[in-house]
């Protein structure tokens, strides 16, 4: 899985609009291959992604999206992570816009994760904005954004049922 394809499949989805959302990859040398601003993910191609420095200063063309520096922050943080995902899945949105549904979300969740996962480690959601997911590789990463929508239609309509 790369990039491009991640992008498109995340546009199929609808779990992006517009020039909503962006992509990385975390390179040897420490760098980032990273989605440009200002596009629809529908639209990306191989020339149009960004190469930056571990600083986030680009080093060929294009201007690199807004959320770089959220990308090189877990890349900073954990040193295992090898690529990132934003977007706004409606369901997980849905939660990240109600503070009290983000909290109810997060509980409900841990009911599904082994034991041996951290909950935040695999993604945060940002609060009246969408969701991050992060992972060892790019597929990992996408499976992650995958699972935790799906998880956030279940329980949406779990609680949908609970009022009648």
């Amino acid at each position: 899985m790369d990039i491009c394809e991640v992008c498109h499949k995340m546009h199929s989805l609808g779990w992006v609009a517009g020039a909503d959302g962006n992509v990385s990859v975390k390179t040897a040398d420490g760098g980032v291959v990273i989605t440009p601003s200002g596009f629809s993910k529908a639209d990306i191609t191989p020339e149009m992604l960004v190469e930056c420095d571990a600083l986030g200063v680009p080093t060929g063309r294009g201007t690199p999206s807004s959320e770089l520096h959220t990308h090189l922050r877990i890349y900073s943080d954990f040193p295992d992570v090898k690529a990132v995902i934003h977007a706004h899945p409606p369901c997980a949105t849905a939660f990240a816009l109600s503070k009290s549904a983000t909290r109810a979300l997060k509980a409900r969740l841990r009911q599904f994760q082994p034991e041996s996962l951290e909950l935040n480690r695999d993604f945060v959601i940002l609060p009246n904005h969408g969701v991050v997911t992060f992972g060892g590789d790019l597929q990992t990463a996408f499976y992650r954004m995958e699972t935790l929508e799906l998880r956030a239609k279940i329980i949406l309509n779990a609680q949908i049922l609970e009022i009648y």
